[in-house]
């Protein structure tokens, strides 16, 4: 399993991934940095900003899969249409006029 973490001022788990960076550019780094790391950092001005956009590209990652699925299960179903495996459940037109 991947782990993944955000974090803001360099003492959130997942910050050691930027230990090096941490200890140099936050003040008190060496005492306050994390230093286990995370297989996947986002590293935000504000945490709770971090997570957002973090759900923001997880719901637009999910809404192209659903997008993906449900065009080939369009397409599956057109094929097996025009080799007659399948029937419209719909009346036509031709069968309501009669």
């Amino acid at each position: 399993a991947k782990f993944v973490a955000i974090g803001d001022g360099g003492n959130e788990l997942g910050m050691g991934k930027v230990i090096d960076e941490i200890y140099e550019r936050i003040p008190d780094g060496r005492k306050i940095g994390a230093v286990t790391a995370a297989d996947h950092l986002v590293a935000a001005s504000v945490s709770n900003w971090g997570g957002y956009a973090l759900m923001a590209a997880a719901a637009l990652v999910a809404a192209s899969d659903r997008r993906e699925a449900s065009n080939e299960a369009d397409e599956r179903d057109e094929r097996a249409k025009t080799k007659g495996l399948i029937d419209e459940c719909l009346p036509t037109e031709e069968a309501e006029t009669r």
